[in-house]
This record gives C-alpha cells, sequence and structure tokens, in this order.
C-alpha cells in the first residue's frame, strides 16, 4: 500500500507543482528550526553529562551544638584534616582518584609592585584539587605535590584577577606578596605560576569564588615563620579591591588545620569510595569522631539548567508555531486534494474500498509530505545549522567547539516529530474524503 501512495502522491504533486513546493518549504522551514534548536540541546546536554558531579565526595568533621533545653540548635564544623589524610585515601583505597584538602588562607591584603589590593577568594589546597575541581589552565600548570609537600612559595591566579593585577598581560613569574589587613609588617610573597579560568565549576567545592590558589603546606610555613595574627577576609571584583595603609597586629592564632576535605570516586566506584573513606578517616581520627560525607549532585549543572529554563520556553514555543504553520499548509493541501478528488473517493468507496482504507490513504499522503520536506529542513540543518546550535550552546554555559556536526538523534526527533504532526493535521480532510457518500461523490464531484 505504501509503494501505491507514494506513486500516487508523486503523481498529485507534479500536477501542482508549485503549491507543493510552497508546502513543502514550509515544513522544511518548520523542522529545519526544531532540528537546529534540538541539536543544540543534545550538544548542551553531552556537556553537563561532562559536568556532572557525582563522582565528587565532600567531607567534613561536624559538632551538634544544643540550646539551653537540650533540643539540637544546629550544627558547627571543626578544622581537623591536617594533610595527612591525603596519603591514607590514596594508599588505602583503590575506589579514589584523587584527594585534596581545602581551607581558607586569612589573607586579605596584597601588595604588587608598589600597589596594595584588598583580595578574597585565597585557598590553600593540596595537588589534587585541580582536577576534582575541573581547573581549566588557561597558563602555566597546577602546582605539583612536590610543590606541596617542599611548601614552594608559588600561586595560582584566576584570568580575573590577573588582568587587574597585571594589566600588562604578563603575569606568570610575578611576585604577589598576601598580608593580613591588620599586620602589614608582615608579608608572605609568591611566585604566580598559572592562570587558570574564573571557574564556576569551582562553586561547586566552595563556598565562594576562589581567585588565588596557594600549596597548603605553603601557607602553614608561611604563618610559622612569621607569626601572624587572624582576621576575616574582604573583597570586591575579582577578589580585589583598591586599599592603602597599615593596619596593626591583633596578636591570635591563624587556623592551619582544614575544614574540607575532598575526593574523587573513579567512575561506577562512588559507593565503594564512601565506605573506604569512611573507614580511614575513622581509622586516622577517631571511631567517636562525627564524620559526614556527602556526594555531589549537580553544581554549575543544575545551575545552567536553571538559567536555560527561560530560553528554552521561548525556543520551545517558537519551534512548535513553526511546524504548527507547516502542518496547517498540509492540512489545507491535503483539505483541498480531497475537494479535487472527490469523484476518485468516491469511486474507490463504490469498489469495496473502506473508509478505513479511504482515512490510511490520505494520512499517507500527508505523512509522506511531511517527510520529503522533513528531509530538506533536515539537509538544510546539517549545512547551515552548526553555527547556530553552537552559540546557542555557548550561551547557556557549555563552551567549546563542536566537531562532530549534527546530532543524529536530534535529526531522527526532527522527522519523526514532523511525521507525527503531519498524520494529525491530516486525520480530518481524511475523514473528509472517508465520508462521502459513493453514489453521491460520483454523480455531483463534490463533498
Amino acid at each position: 500500500m505504501w509503494v501505491e501512495t507514494i506513486r500516487h502522491t508523486w503523481r498529485q504533486a507534479n500536477k501542482r507543482p508549485v503549491r507543493t513546493g510552497l508546502i513543502l518549504l514550509q515544513v522544511a522551514l518548520g523542522v529545519w528550526a526544531v532540528t537546529t534548536i534540538l541539536g543544540a540541546l543534545f550538544l548542551l546536554q553531552g556537556r553537563l553529562d561532562d559536568r556532572q558531579y557525582t563522582d565528587v565526595l565532600f567531607c567534613r568533621v561536624i559538632e551538634p551544638l544544643y540550646d539551653a533545653s537540650g533540643q539540637r540548635a544546629g550544627y558547627r564544623t571543626l578544622p581537623v584534616f591536617d594533610g595527612s589524610e591525603v596519603d591514607a585515601l590514596l594508599g588505602g583505597s583503590d575506589h579514589l582518584s584523587s584527594v585534596a584538602i581545602a581551607n581558607y588562607a586569612l589573607y586579605d591584603v596584597a601588595k604588587v609592585a608598589e600597589n596594595w589590593w584588598q583580595v578574597n577568594g585565597v585557598e590553600m589546597v593540596s595537588a589534587g584539587y585541580g582536577e576534582i575541581a575541573g581547573l581549566d589552565m588557561l597558563q602555566g600548570s597546577f602546582f605539583t605535590t612536590e610543590d606541596v609537600v617542599q611548601g614552594n612559595r608559588v600561586v595560582l591566579i584566576s584570568d580575573q584577577a590577573a588582568a587587574i593585577l597585571f594589566p600588562d598581560g604578563e603575569a606568570l613569574g610575578r611576585e604577589i606578596t598576601f598580608y593580613h589587613s591588620q599586620n602589614r609588617d608582615f608579608g608572605d610573597t609568591f611566585t604566580v605560576v598559572g592562570i587558570f579560568r574564573t571557574p564556576d565549576a569551582m562553586k561547586r567545592i566552595s563556598y565562594n569564588q576562589v581567585h588565588y590558589l596557594i600549596p597548603y603546606i605553603s601557607y602553614r610555613t608561611a604563618v610559622a615563620d612569621q607569626g601572624k595574627g587572624s582576621g576575616s577576609s574582604a573583597g570586591e571584583g575579582a577578589g580585589m579591591g583598591a586599599t592603602s595603609g597599615v593596619g596593626a597586629g591583633v596578636g591570635t592564632t591563624f587556623i592551619t588545620l582544614s575544614y574540607r576535605l575532598y575526593a574523587k570516586a573513579k567512575p561506577g566506584k562512588t559507593a565503594e569510595a564512601m565506605a573506604d573513606m569512611d573507614l580511614i578517616l575513622r581509622q586516622l581520627h577517631g571511631e567517636d569522631v562525627p564524620i559526614e560525607i556527602i556526594r555531589g549532585t549537580g553544581g554549575p549543572a543544575d545551575d545552567i539548567a536553571g538559567e536555560m529554563t527561560g530560553p528554552l520556553l521561548i525556543l520551545g514555543a517558537l519551534v512548535l508555531t513553526a511546524l504548527v504553520v507547516g502542518s496547517i499548509g498540509i492540512f489545507t493541501t491535503m483539505l483541498i486534494s480531497v475537494v479535487e478528488r472527490t469523484r476518485e473517493m468516491a469511486l474507490r468507496r463504490a469498489l469495496g474500498a473502506t473508509r478505513g482504507a479511504v482515512v490510511r490513504q490520505v494520512v499517507m499522503e500527508a505523512m509522506l509530505l511531511s517527510l520529503a520536506g522533513g528531509l530538506v529542513g533536515v539537509v538544510a540543518a546539517a549545512f547551515t545549522g552548526t553555527g547556530i546550535m553552537q552559540a546557542l550552546s555557548s550561551n547557556w554555559g557549555a563552551a567549546g567547539s563542536f566537531t562532530g556536526g549534527l546530532p543524529p538523534p536530534a535529526a531522527l526527533s526532527a522527522l519523526a516529530l514532523a511525521i507525527l504532526v503531519g498524520g494529525l493535521f491530516g486525520l480530518y480532510p481524511a475523514w473528509q474524503a472517508a465520508a462521502i457518500p459513493p453514489a453521491e461523490g460520483i454523480r455531483e464531484g463534490i463533498i
């Protein structure tokens, strides 16, 4: 039946090429829009899948807090991690690929050449932090395990911080001296060895934006050497703001233990990694220590998905409108065709064709027109839609170079949707054709 329907549809199209061409163009435009948007979504989904963080584990030690009546009133996080946990976990578990500790370094002022800056987002971390955070290095490289062990005075800075501190563009090899604002008699000088992209991804492992990373042992050594005081960090913009003046020491002790420990599980081994971490950390810190291990659940991917909601609703409405417009063309074409072919339909009924057979014929003709227009739209999207797909995906936070072309699922989904909608819009003309009384249709040639 399909073969005969294809032949019949081809004959009808040849009789009225202009009308058929316009209908195919309408459908093609709708399918082109659908294919392009779906292509962008599939590309974006691939990037989001790559950026899911369910293999990242966050560990802390918490102490419950109680009010005067004995009711639990919250908790506080305790600084207990000294760095020995990194080697213990990597050596004691086959299910972990990276482990790192991190804590805020209590620096809030920096000096570059003769310029003073107020800074924030300074963290002391261990070598595995870069892999766990998914850090994108633009220049230089992340510091090594040797840098951490030897306490080398090196620092990584964000591209935003580099642009402000070093406007000449030459940051690598330059020095930054960090201070606490209330004790500028002592400063710790670090050499810039790398520049990283200001990381939205790091939001998943740090509550604040991070602009400076230093080896945690370097920080502890600096604190021990200088005997500095402590305070809270502050800053603005890319972790900095202009400031001046010299403060007085406050005489309190810097915190050099870490509140936070991170690990990255090997693919498919998250549950085993969590069990290993709990066992090993209790061996190190005691069975009664209230250790809490949390599995990462999306981080910035959730942020991107939230940002996409509005644009997707608008684009979805536009795409649906484009496809409906094309399908209305099929509807009117099939309705006119039924009117013009009244005698043919009536004759078929008189020769024994059932109403169902007539309905199937007309619906299949509508679906064939949709398929033909859809193929044109998909081919057009393959040649012209790549740039649009990349632009849309980049704007949604999945910037990158897409070399794979049009995703096949997008093309197949668009074709299937076009055929389905075309068939639905062909139902009413089909019912009209099937409802023609054979005798009346043959005699009058009208519906």
